[in-house]
């Protein structure tokens, strides 16, 4: 047996960064719009950002892995090649849960750790469909 330990906390500058797009999306979270303070790039996921992380939830789920926090599941994104930052990757969780793609639910009142389950689902789903999703390309006219 092989036990492998990785340490994941952040060097001193991704913690900043990292506080700061959490101050972003509280903005964005409580309908303030993010043009002119952050780059569409920096906060629109991409189809290919929905796509990796859904294959990265679906291989923990897996491997009875199921609950994680904000930042484990971007380090994993990370550690599998696609970096994601905090608003792309919080927004992705909220159009998962929205859409009903995986179910996706707080733990224990922290709003930063989530535990999901797979739903089963038909066909492919029309991300634009979900209100986040179009919040948010809608703060950057790109609806």
């Amino acid at each position: 047996m092989q036990l492998i330990v990785k340490d994941i906390r952040l060097t001193e500058a991704r913690m900043k960064a990292e506080n700061d797009e959490r101050e972003l999306y509280e903005l964005f979270r409580t309908g303030k719009t993010l043009r002119g303070l952050a780059s569409a790039q920096a906060v629109i996921p991409t189809r290919e950002d929905f796509a990796e992380l859904y294959g990265l939830l679906r291989r923990q789920l897996d491997a009875d892995r199921d609950s994680f926090t904000v930042r484990a599941l971007s380090w994993l994104a990370a550690s599998e090649g696609r970096p994601v930052g905090y608003i792309k990757l919080k927004v992705i969780l909220l159009t998962f849960r929205e859409l009903g793609l995986f179910g996706v639910e707080r733990l224990s009142g922290d709003p930063e750790f989530f535990a999901f389950r797979r739903v089963v689902t038909h066909g492919k789903v029309d991300l634009t469909t979900a209100a986040v999703y179009r919040k948010i390309m809608h703060d950057f006219g790109q609806v």
